[in-house]
């Protein structure tokens, strides 16, 4: 039965290799890492399938000749979260370093490989035995190497999530990767069984062991790794290719004056810090910047004729406030006003948001809440019932 179950598994984790690793649209760079990642998930549990069958009896030539492989987990994940969070299509200097710890890993089987085939038999009829072997430490050093770039992949989402705020002003549903973030607490839920399985072969009198645990971890992960296949195949492309140069046609031009030139650097002198503060207040209350639903980061410091990490700067440090937040305010003032307006009476809440710029319902409320206090509902019902005692 464990052998038909696993059989199941891997031939989806073949299918959903060879789709991410086939689509050549959206995430594609980053899709290639994760059918990688796939791909190494079915061998391995191809591994497991070979041994529970039997097979290993008759071939003990490929006894753990894939182990290698179980070092290269974490990192295809890894990668895949990188390319994901930050759009980069180049391979870094220095990458392939993280290939060493596969090749110290064959350098320490290499003894096992080239081993007459009673020694792997003996080798093998060990391990099935749950007796100690001299291998056995790989196996725990793979775990704390998963488990490290598990670690990694949770510090790009949450690097993510706040960055998202300060490139976009709309919805961020299918932007900010809330579904990888639980995701990564799966895997690292089934790292915890996986944990406690193998502390307790190795320390039987002091760590207890779960059988019903231990057994529901193959489907655990199986759901896990399904729903990863899904979510990434569904996931557009979060950052556009390139920032737009063009100044934006986002509402009245403003007042006559010379454009201000701003250097790329990291910080501005005083003086043009807050000329440029000047221009980012007009552009939002004379321009209504903040009606264009999809206004970016990129696009504003065009429009301003700066750079992004500038206006960010000014945005993060001088304001306090993320580049999310800063627009969102101006809608929800411009949604508070509208409210006060005679001739929106008839407009319903979501449209008066959409009016306003916002272009998810979720994000016009949460941020509507976060100003007042109160839900949009419930501010207009005071503002009318104020106007009528007047």
């Amino acid at each position: 039965m464990k052998e038909i179950l696993y059989s199941i598994s891997m031939a989806n984790l073949l299918f959903f290799g060879v789709v991410l690793g086939a689509v050549k649209q959206g995430n594609w760079q980053a899709n290639r890492w994760l059918a990688g990642f796939f791909l190494i998930a079915a061998i391995l549990l191809l591994q497991t399938i070979l041994e529970y069958s039997g097979y290993f009896q008759t071939h003990p030539e490929f006894i753990d000749v894939l182990m290698p492989l179980s070092f290269c987990w974490g990192t295809t994940y890894y990668f895949y979260t990188q390319r994901l969070t930050d759009g980069s299509t180049s391979f870094r200097p220095y990458a392939w370093l993280h290939g060493l710890p596969a090749l110290l890993c064959f350098l320490q089987f290499l003894p096992l490989y080239r081993a007459s085939d009673s020694q792997k038999l003996d080798y093998l009829a060990r391990l099935m035995n749950d007796q100690p072997t001299d291998y056995d430490h790989i196996a725990g050093l793979s775990l704390l190497h998963f488990l490290g770039y598990l670690l990694l992949s949770f510090r790009l989402v949450n690097r993510h999530q706040r960055h998202v705020k300060n490139y976009f002003s709309g919805s961020l549903e299918k932007r900010n990767l809330a579904w990888l973030r639980r995701l990564n607490y799966g895997l690292l839920l089934v790292w915890l069984l996986w944990a406690n399985f193998h502390l307790h072969e190795l320390f039987p009198d002091y760590i207890p062991a779960f059988p019903v645990l231990q057994a529901f971890t193959p489907l655990l992960l199986i759901g896990i790794l399904f729903s990863l296949g899904y979510y990434a195949v569904r996931q557009n492309a979060i950052f556009p290719k390139e920032e737009p140069l063009a100044p934006l046609p986002i509402g009245p031009e403003l007042p006559d004056e010379p454009v201000l030139r701003i250097p790329r650097s990291a910080s501005l002198p005083d003086a043009r810090k807050q000329q440029l503060k000047q221009r980012l207040f007009e552009s939002m209350k004379v321009g209504k910047a903040y009606r264009n639903c999809d206004l970016t980061l990129p696009e504003l410091a065009a429009h301003l004729a700066t750079t992004t990490n500038i206006l960010s700067e000014l945005i993060n440090n001088e304001l306090g406030q993320n580049f999310y937040d800063f627009v969102n305010s101006y809608r929800v003032e411009e949604c508070k006003a509208l409210m006060l307006d005679p001739k929106y009476d008839r407009y319903t809440l979501l449209a008066l948001a959409f009016e306003a710029g916002f272009n998810s319902k979720s994000t016009f409320h949460k941020a509507f809440k976060d100003s007042t206090g109160q839900s949009p509902g419930q501010y207009r019902k005071e503002m009318r019932k104020v106007s009528l005692s007047v």
